[in-house]
């Protein structure tokens, strides 16, 4: 059900989720740290991007950013 709405959206649709959903056609984004209060861990997020103007290239330059906190990690 999410997927529709996601899809039937007008202008740039950017949804990002957790490694491991299914529910649209996710490509790899990196891994960033979680909130604090959550423990800081490490989560391995996924990408869907869609619709004029979509810039998936800044997916990619994005995932060569060096790590730290709030910043995404190429590999890890």
């Amino acid at each position: 059900m999410e997927s529709v709405w996601c899809r039937e959206r007008r202008g740039q649709v950017i949804v990002c989720e957790q490694a491991g959903a299914t529910w649209l056609p996710f490509e790899p984004l990196g891994r960033m740290q979680t909130a604090r209060r959550s423990g800081g861990r490490e989560s391995a997020e996924v990408v869907w991007a869609a619709g004029p103007g979509c810039q998936r290239d800044l997916f990619a330059s994005a995932r060569t950013t060096p790590a730290g906190p709030g910043r995404l990690d190429k590999g890890r």
